[in-house]
């Protein structure tokens, strides 16, 4: 928990707060755009309209998912019709350092009123937000004011001056600001995951017993100053996953139930997608997708050819996966089994467990990802690598730390943990093949980067051949 005073009044910031500022911030795509970039580009876009609050959703949607329109009329009610200001909020969801967005928002708007656009990004990222809250919004006013008055002294000042005050004593007058940086927000601790043998329970960090791990590797959880942000800072940054035996033998088992361990990865891809009987569109992109319900038939039909049925443990693994990849914006509380899956990162996920190559399952899901999230269908943005990567932690994190009733908390537990390294990795990818994370990333630039050193930084990818376990 994050929170700081306001006047009279205490603004606080949770570990919730931070998942929704990450998710807006990432299934937008504006954790891969630098400030600069996308203000030009909506300023430009609404220079000479009368924004009305439809406008500014329609035009602010054509950017992104129209999912996030809840988080964007907020910052139209708190701010009004003023394009520069709607921009200059709008933009401190970009994945860039703090002094980047200050920079792009003095050049843009006044210092004061960037400030107080900065509070009311804050207050509308926050669960706490209340629209009928008036004393929270007089009292950001008044913080604003007071600044502005006792510390700034005018409107002219300089980014300069800023930086002065705020490298001098600023930072303790107004904390709040360590938040343009979204690694900054209040994070859950590192866990390490693991199964435990005897009672077959999650492990966090101060409350591991010995176990003989078959299988281990460390995750880094956060970003070194990337080209998408700090997002998914997490200290102390490393996510640390053992697989006992007892994990193996739910590979093993689901993988020669279902037969899938014989069968090439591509064949069954293609054949979920056809079992796929809903779309959905994101964008300009229509996506495939299937429940829960039909994710588990599809399953118990490869079992069926084998004249073997699943046991409730392979079917829990399965409905955990389901549930982590589901598609974004569905209430979780409707009918569990018609929670819609997206087909093509299930597809992309589920290939660990058939036949094939590492090489030939990282290349059957960068296609099945490219063709989810990118107009060429052959590269990926920065948002589509954090997909690819994470259709696979998902599958893992799970598998490590699969229990006999996962319950709701704990999976949301583990998918925060594969967004958080999935959005760290995808990070350095770009940074390390010199690629601008606004541009797109082929599957050889992911493969150069990989057999030039990348190995060492994801060596689990080597745990997509079946033959690497020791099954």
């Amino acid at each position: 928990m994050f929170s700081f005073g306001v006047g009279d009044m205490i603004i606080k910031v949770s570990v919730d707060d931070t998942r929704r500022v990450r998710e807006i911030s990432v299934g937008t795509g504006f954790v891969s755009r630098r400030p600069v970039e996308l203000g030009e580009e909506l300023i430009d876009l609404m220079k000479g309209t009368s924004l009305s609050k439809k406008k500014w959703l329609d035009q602010v949607g054509s950017k992104c998912e129209k999912r996030y329109d809840e988080f964007f009329e907020r910052l139209y009610d708190e701010i009004g019709n003023n394009v520069k200001e709607l921009t200059v909020a709008v933009t401190l969801n970009c994945g860039a350092r703090k002094s980047e967005k200050l920079a792009f928002g003095v050049e843009t708007i006044t210092l004061p009123r960037l400030l107080h656009i900065i509070l009311i990004w804050i207050w509308c990222s926050s669960s706490q937000y209340d629209i009928n809250d008036k004393n929270t919004r007089e009292a950001l006013g008044i913080e604003t004011m007071t600044l502005s008055q006792t510390v700034l002294s005018n409107d002219e000042a300089s980014f300069d001056d800023f930086g002065i005050w705020y490298n001098s004593k600023g930072f303790e007058r107004a904390p709040w600001l360590e938040l343009l940086d979204l690694g900054k927000w209040p994070q859950s601790n590192a866990t390490t995951i693991c199964t435990n043998a005897d009672n077959n329970v999650l492990l966090h960090q101060g409350n591991q017993k010995q176990n003989n791990y078959v299988v281990a590797f460390d995750l880094e959880a956060y970003a070194d100053d990337g080209p998408l942000g700090e997002i998914a800072t997490i200290d102390p940054g490393l996510l640390r996953v053992h697989f006992t035996s007892l994990a193996v033998s739910r590979l093993r088992s689901l993988s020669i139930a279902t037969g899938l361990f014989e069968i090439p990865a591509e064949k069954v891809a293609n054949a979920l997608l056809q079992a796929a009987k809903y779309s959905i569109e994101s964008g300009r992109i229509s996506r495939p997708a299937l429940s829960k319900a039909h994710v588990l038939d599809f399953f118990r039909s490869f079992a069926l050819k084998k004249d073997k049925s699943l046991s409730t443990d392979q079917e829990q693994l399965l409905s955990s996966i389901s549930y982590a990849l589901r598609v974004r914006g569905q209430a979780v509380e409707k009918e569990e089994q018609n929670l819609l899956v997206d087909a093509n990162q299930l597809a992309a996920g589920i290939t660990l467990f058939c036949d094939g190559s590492k090489s030939s399952k990282l290349a059957i899901a960068w296609d099945l990802v490219a063709n989810n999230t990118s107009k060429s269908k052959e590269r990926l943005n920065g948002r589509g690598l954090w997909c690819f990567i994470r259709s696979f932690l998902i599958v893992l994190l799970i598998l490590a730390a699969t229990t006999e009733n996962n319950d709701q908390q704990t999976l949301d537990t583990l998918l925060n943990d594969a967004d958080a390294a999935g959005l760290t990795l995808a990070s350095s990818v770009f940074e390390e093949t010199n690629i601008s994370s606004t541009a797109d990333l082929s599957f050889d630039d992911f493969a150069d980067w990989y057999t030039r050193g990348g190995y060492n930084r994801a060596s689990w990818f080597e745990l997509l051949d079946l033959h690497k376990w020791a099954l």
